[in-house]
């Protein structure tokens, strides 16, 4: 998987370093493995470090958002009441 995760209960806070190219479809493992972790619990915050990701210079943010919607609606409900954040490298990214 092109993702590292680490869960820190301490912080309530999950942490996602994601490389290589930007694959929306890669976005459902990457949540069906925290939310098979031990340490999870549904609540926690999110941070998704996405600095070093590659996204395809023809690749537009409306498309990777409306892409990402869909993917994100059974996501949501499982992840609870939390927060979500995402760093990004550049305003391409």
């Amino acid at each position: 998987m092109p993702f590292d995760i680490h869960i820190d209960p301490e912080v309530n806070c999950v942490f996602f370093r994601s490389t290589g190219p930007h694959i929306v479809e890669f976005v459902s493992p990457m949540f069906e493995l925290m939310f098979a972790h031990p340490e999870y619990r549904q609540g926690m915050n999110v941070l998704r470090d996405m600095r070093t990701q590659q996204v395809p210079p023809d690749t537009t943010f409306k498309a990777i958002s409306d892409r990402s919607k869909q993917v994100h609606v059974d996501i949501d409900r499982q992840m609870g009441k939390c927060k979500l954040g995402i760093v990004v490298g550049d305003a391409v990214s």
